[in-house]
């Protein structure tokens, strides 16, 4: 959850905090939620008011942002109805996660300051054509607003995909060439670990690649796969549940157990999780991270 704790005319203190329990979002999940009509979509903002957040990207936004008509105004209007009851997180930054990670931020390691100040500003131009620190009226933090706001950044954002796409393609070829060479000694190359609750991307970023890298031609690395890599990775990682592709649910659940990476569901499990988030809800009266709070200033 998004708070201002303090503001005054040059600087607005943010609090950014997991409440109970964090969630993640597949776009599929955002899209399927928005359009429905069977009531799902107000049980899961009832969740969310209740102690849920949603974990969201400008990468997830992003990929959401289409051809105008009914379906987009319909996920911009669930997005709005989120209200303050989201996490700004990171979306291709993952190194930059592992790297909080390593220097000990826990729980908040996720958590992008960088899309938050742009967040703020963004918005507060769109308000009131400049940026006033002193005034933070209710709505202000409507997800629906990401929407408009990434339109002229989509072309930036998807070049951004594309020389993530590069990297990793990159990346993987390397090690399924060392895995054929020596697959013996390919714990060297590509260690083993075990999973650290303080390090959760770490682990699945290290293993998610020994799975891909074992499969070896099952798995052919496609332009866009780094979005689901991605999606995988922090719903898996950061949230306590999370939807996804089929094919990436499976990836995450054959991660090496023992771990307490998130609750995964795919496309016809949507109604089951929402069931699951609702039940943990109601029996989660403490924080899921206990002190996961962090202070963001932004200064005019």
């Amino acid at each position: 959850m998004i708070q201002v704790v303090a503001k005054n005319a040059d600087k607005v203190t943010f609090r950014v905090s997991a409440r109970r329990l964090p969630v993640y979002l597949d776009n599929w999940a955002i899209i399927a939620l928005a359009k429905d009509r069977t009531g799902l979509r107000e049980r899961f903002l009832n969740v969310l008011n209740r102690g849920a957040d949603l974990l969201f990207s400008e990468t997830s936004a992003a990929e959401i942002v289409g051809p105008t008509g009914a379906s987009q105004d319909a996920v911009r209007e669930f997005l709005g109805a989120i209200g303050p009851n989201w996490l700004p997180v990171e979306g291709l930054g993952l190194a930059g996660v592992m790297e909080r990670e390593a220097r000990g931020e826990g729980a908040n390691s996720c958590i992008s300051s960088s899309l938050l100040q742009r967040f703020y500003a963004g918005r507060s131009i769109q308000l009131y054509g400049e940026q006033r620190l002193d005034f933070v009226p209710p709505g202000f933090f409507d997800l629906g607003f990401f929407l408009d706001w990434l339109v002229p950044q989509k072309q930036d954002i998807e070049l951004s995909f594309t020389r993530f796409d590069a990297v990793l393609r990159e990346r993987l070829r390397d090690l399924r060439r060392a895995y054929d060479q020596h697959r013996s000694r390919f714990d060297l190359v590509l260690p083993r670990i075990p999973f650290d609750p303080s390090m959760p991307m770490t682990f699945c970023w290290q293993h998610m690649l020994r799975l891909l890298v074992v499969q070896g031609k099952a798995f052919q690395w496609k332009r866009g796969d780094s979005a689901d890599f991605c999606h995988a990775l922090m719903g898996a990682s950061h949230a306590q549940f999370a939807t996804l592709d089929k094919q990436w649910q499976r990836r995450i659940q054959a991660l090496p157990p023992p771990n307490s990476l998130a609750s995964i569901y795919s496309q016809p499990e949507l109604e089951a999780f929402v069931d699951a988030v609702a039940t943990a809800v109601d029996a989660s009266p403490r924080l899921r991270f206990p002190g996961a709070t962090e202070i963001y200033d932004i200064r005019g």
